[in-house]
């Protein structure tokens, strides 16, 4: 458990196994900071890769868990958040931030909300790419009440009961996602298509790039980054 004001950087989290909450590691506290790991093949009852009830998971890779994640609160920024058995589950009146995280190749869903959950749960979901999960990018399961505000993101189905502005349903065309690489092809939707937020000043995305490259902000946690040829004239 980091406990509050801690900050873990540059890690690889794998290979832990534990019977309760956050088998690679759980976050509580607004102060504390997962920056930059690797968190891998971790096996718990409840999030399998990151327990949180606070604090920032940010520039980090979530892959091949148990479960991704399991969320009372805290916030996902520039994440990628692959290939696990299955998704995030935010769960109680704070069901967590997710910014600019691509969502993906996950066992059921992206976002499986509300299961068994007797309270509201309010989830704000931004810039994000939620696509190619088990059976779809966000679910409400079992009557959930839950208050999730959607903007400028991909997903498919657009979930009923979700709202906001600019969101899309076309394919985010990824580079190769057969392959694991979720960057963005020159002709995907998801370029320039965000919204500004303050903490983009000076950010950078999962692969170290500017986090605005062009008019906008990207979808997902990469920025387009235009190949050309260089020419050198002497």
């Amino acid at each position: 458990m980091l406990g509050n004001g801690g900050i873990v950087r540059n890690s690889t989290i794998a290979y832990n196994t534990v019977l309760g909450y956050g088998g690679g590691i759980a976050v509580g506290g607004a102060l504390n900071m997962v920056t930059n790991c690797l968190i891998y093949n971790n096996t718990a009852g409840n999030g399998g890769g990151v327990y949180t009830s606070g604090g920032l998971v940010v520039n980090s890779t979530v892959v091949s868990n148990s479960s991704a994640a399991f969320v009372q609160g805290g916030r996902f920024r520039n994440c990628l958040i692959a290939n696990n058995t299955s998704g995030i589950r935010p769960f109680s009146s704070n069901g967590g931030v997710y910014q600019n995280c691509t969502i993906t190749g996950n066992g059921d869903y992206g976002l499986n909300i509300g299961y068994n959950d007797v309270f509201a749960i309010t989830s704000i979901v931004e810039n994000c790419i939620l696509y190619d999960n088990g059976s779809s990018g966000i679910n409400y399961t079992m009557g959930s009440t839950a208050g999730i505000v959607l903007t400028n993101t991909c997903t498919l189905p657009q979930a009923s009961g979700l709202y906001d502005t600019g969101n899309i349903t076309n394919a985010p065309l990824w580079v190769n996602a057969s392959g694991n690489d979720f960057q963005l092809r020159g002709d995907s939707p998801c370029i320039d298509a965000g919204v500004w937020q303050d903490w983009m000043v000076g950010a950078w995305d999962l692969d170290g790039r500017k986090r605005i490259i062009g008019t906008a902000v990207d979808l997902g946690c990469y920025e387009y980054l235009a190949q050309g040829t260089l020419l050198i004239i002497l």
